[in-house]
């Protein structure tokens, strides 16, 4: 499944940042965080995103997000010169 429209890559890339630290935290055992930062995430990217998202991380083309990778993406964002 792909999302039939196009997205602003900021809002994408803040919806991916949210969706990793949403799962993140409910790995945590902090769903309610979890729930908030998941609708926070779902209203900048269009329906579907979410399950594209889950689908690309079953099929191996996304890393299954973590505590782990949630610090690897804020290193990454720390080093992205700013615009």
């Amino acid at each position: 499944m792909r999302v039939p429209e196009r997205v602003d890559g900021l809002a994408l890339s803040s919806f991916l940042f949210r969706f990793v630290q949403a799962w993140a935290k409910q790995e945590g055992g902090g769903t309610e965080g979890a729930a908030e930062v998941m609708a926070g995430a779902l209203s900048l990217v269009p329906p579907g995103t979410v399950e594209l998202v889950e689908d690309m991380i079953d099929s191996g083309e996304l890393p299954v997000p973590s505590q782990d990778t949630m610090g690897g993406m804020a290193g990454d964002l720390r080093r992205c010169p700013p615009r």
